[in-house]
């Protein structure tokens, strides 16, 4: 009779902590609730390289999208990092690869996002803003083989310099 009560308080104890379990890994997907979470994550955190947190239509439904200074930066890192955490639904949330404004005349050729190095990042600056329809976002500096356009083609001839390099 002991074994059967020890063995039914275990079964019980088991039962509640998978429903918990099951309860706490339910993913956010109230499009306000997600924005609320990561425009204060990025304020409390400080993370200096967020530009905004809004939301808009996108391929007809609401999303988060969240500005993002730099390709890989640290902050989104952190984002990306919160949201897995918070078990945000990663669907309901974009990023967007903002550059710096600095001088294009003093630019590296091939530093698309100008942080001071030609990198894979540059490559993968390039083709997020090619892949969301912002060309216009790309500076001078990302037509790496000089034909004047602003291409994947500049991705490439970049990924392919780092790899002789």
């Amino acid at each position: 009779m002991r074994y059967f009560k020890a063995a039914a308080a275990l079964i019980t104890a088991l039962t509640l902590s998978v429903g918990y379990s099951v309860h706490a890994y339910e993913q956010v997907t109230d499009i306000m609730k997600i924005y609320a979470m990561l425009k204060e994550y990025a304020s409390f955190k400080f993370l200096d390289d967020v530009h905004d947190v809004y939301i808009r239509e996108y391929e007809g439904e609401q999303k988060v999208f969240a500005e993002v200074y730099g390709v890989f930066s640290e902050s989104e890192r952190k984002l990306r990092q919160y949201i897995s955490e918070q078990h945000i639904d990663e669907d309901k949330v974009e990023f967007l690869w903002l550059y710096r404004h600095t001088d294009e005349e003093n630019s590296i050729l091939g530093d698309a996002n100008f942080d001071g190095k030609v990198t894979v990042r540059d490559c993968a600056y390039i083709a997020g803003c090619l892949s969301r329809g912002k060309v216009n976002m790309l500076p001078d500096c990302a037509d790496y083989n000089g034909d004047g356009i602003k291409n994947v083609r500049d991705a490439a001839a970049i990924s392919k310099y780092l790899a002789v390099k």
